[in-house]
């Protein structure tokens, strides 16, 4: 399931901007794929609880366990295919991905939603949004 980084990238998008919603199972072009595909890359639990859980175990090998209280997970249902709704709030504080490149560097990026997709800040960037940003909830 090699679309998780991505995927937790967009996450930390919403949590280091305003929130939203990413709903996984449904294709760019907006057609119902469903989740169900990825459960047999999973352990015992092919199906939604096994997917969540390795969502999440996911999510806490990238991101800090406070990401948690900014995140909820739901599983819908289009079209008889099995959709994770996965429903984000501005975090608290600012959130980087941490993960190992494919080159085997150690990597942190930080990421914010920008229109209708997710950008990545370079430092100075990252410094001057940080501050900017959670000041205000100061």
């Amino acid at each position: 399931m090699t679309f998780f980084l991505p995927l937790i990238k967009s996450i930390v998008s919403f949590l280091n901007s305003e929130g939203g919603d990413i709903f996984v199972g449904i294709a760019p072009d907006k057609k119902v794929v469903g989740i169900e595909n990825d459960f047999k890359y999973l352990g015992k639990n092919k199906n939604f609880d096994g997917w969540s859980q390795w969502l999440s175990n996911f999510i806490s090998k990238h991101l800090n366990e406070s990401v948690f209280r900014s995140i909820t997970l739901n599983q819908t249902q289009y079209d008889l295919k099995a959709v994770a709704r996965i429903t984000m709030t501005r975090h608290f504080k600012h959130t980087f991905v941490k993960y190992i490149d494919d080159k085997g560097q150690q990597r942190e990026e930080f990421y914010i939603r920008g229109l209708n997709g997710k950008r990545l800040l370079s430092a100075e960037e990252t410094y001057e949004y940080i501050f900017n940003h959670w000041q205000q909830l100061g």
